[in-house]
């Protein structure tokens, strides 16, 4: 079979998890004896050409980064879509298999539904919690958990709260598109005069995209549970939806690794491991660290300065720790270097504000053979049983977590509880031969 990947960025350019999964599938499908290539788009201000990496192809269409509102809300044509089809029409492909969804980014509603008209099936598998929960974090108000179920009403007043609308003008807000939305047909928002008039429009298309997809799609992939139940629960779920375990990435590591010995006579050593990015609450990490006496916890950060963008919050972590000698920060960590530099440590922290489909930084502490700590996620969760084979947190709150630490410097047997119920990670190749199966089933 001829398979093609969009990504919406690709390694080495972008290194994050889709882009690392994208890539162990294409490897592992290469090996099965597929014709397998990755499909990017060219930004006027970026990388240019066809190019290979780590014996993956890379092919690319042009696309543009600056967009208008229309084509951002999906009421116009994404302007990189004759480029996409004249790749298709190239390429002839069976499958397209698709991984994310930005409008912004060459990849919209009507790419996912362009492979269609070339006679190729279409997969997508979802790896953003944004793709159901608009604020990414399942936090009503930024405050209490979310049930996940989403109405137009609901979202609105959330997405309004984190763009910082009080909420009497939300509620006044949401109250006025109640009545004009009665007016025009909830159901017809695309023919909404002035859309952007309506402050749930963008919960109304933030529907239509999860519907649109579901229905384009031949095969719809979730890689996590908590996401499958809320298709459920939304009435979303359909016979074109399935699971699909994330395994390992790296597939080349003993799982008979040793393991720290932790008595309470040495700092708790503490690791993180990813982006220094807002969402990714490395300040909370830092301010509970901060709380603990110096001589009881270490803890080290591994992740990149980060680009333009990243760099202030970047420094702002280090002004935090600035007057810290036990928080250290390190270099990023190679894919082949975490689960050694995990071991080394004694917990894994997951001290994220938003909610990742299903980290696998979960799944390389579990090769490592050490606990997580993690905001009380459901990505986190559906991994981390608190007390069990882990510990989790409020999310957001460095006091909840720092209470949390010092449970295991009071009582470090709590260690070696965890360490027996940690089970092993699922093996990627178990991933990509259920990928295969599906492809098969057409």
């Amino acid at each position: 079979m001829k398979i093609l990947f969009p990504s919406i960025f690709y390694l080495p350019h972008v290194v994050g998890g889709i882009e690392y999964y994208v890539h162990n599938l294409a490897k592992g499908l290469l090996l099965l004896g597929h014709d397998v290539k990755i499909v990017v788009p060219e930004y006027e201000d970026g990388p240019k050409g066809d190019y290979e990496f780590d014996g993956v192809q890379v092919i690319r269409y042009k696309s543009f980064t600056s967009v208008g509102k229309l084509q951002m809300s999906g009421l116009q044509s994404n302007q990189s879509l004759d480029h996409f089809k004249e790749l298709l029409q190239k390429e002839k492909p069976d499958i397209v298999h698709f991984s994310q969804l930005t409008n912004s980014s060459g990849i919209s509603l009507e790419h996912i539904a362009a492979p269609k008209a070339f006679g190729a099936k279409v997969v997508y598998t979802n790896h953003m919690a944004e793709f159901i929960c608009q604020r990414g974090d399942l936090m009503y108000l930024g405050k209490t958990k979310c049930d996940g179920t989403v109405t137009v009403k609901k979202c609105t007043l959330c997405t309004m709260n984190k763009r910082g609308i009080s909420m009497i003008a939300s509620l006044l807000a949401v109250a006025v598109d109640s009545a004009l939305s009665k007016i025009t047909g909830e159901k017809k928002f695309l023919q909404q005069v002035k859309p952007f008039t309506f402050p749930g429009f963008a919960s109304r298309w933030h529907v239509h995209k999860i519907e649109s997809v579901i229905d384009t799609a031949d095969i719809f992939v979730s890689i996590a549970d908590w996401s499958t139940k809320l298709l459920k629960q939304n009435g979303w779920y359909k016979k074109n939806c399935t699971t699909v375990q994330t395994g390992l990435l790296n597939q080349n590591i003993d799982l008979n690794i040793d393991t720290l010995k932790y008595d309470g006579k040495r700092p708790l050593k503490i690791i993180y491991v990813g982006r220094i990015f807002p969402v990714k609450g490395v300040d909370v990490l830092i301010n509970a660290v901060n709380a603990i006496e110096s001589n009881a916890i270490e803890l080290n950060i591994y992740g990149p300065a980060g680009a333009i963008n990243e760099r202030e919050y970047y420094n702002y972590c280090k002004d935090l720790s600035k007057e810290s000698t036990n928080i250290l920060f390190h270099q990023e960590a190679g894919n082949s270097q975490i689960v050694k530099l995990m071991s080394q440590n004694d917990l894994l922290c997951i001290p994220s504000r938003g909610n990742e489909m299903s980290p696998l930084v979960i799944q390389e502490a579990k090769a490592a053979g050490i606990p997580v700590i993690g905001a009380d996620l459901p990505a986190v969760e559906e991994w981390v049983k608190h007390g069990q084979n882990g510990l989790v947190f409020c999310t957001g709150d460095s006091g909840s977590l720092s209470k949390q630490l010092l449970a295991v410097i009071n009582n470090p047997s709590l260690l070696e509880l965890f360490k027996q119920n940690i089970s092993l990670p699922v093996n990627f190749k178990s991933t990509t031969d259920s990928y295969e199966k599906l492809y098969k089933s057409f």
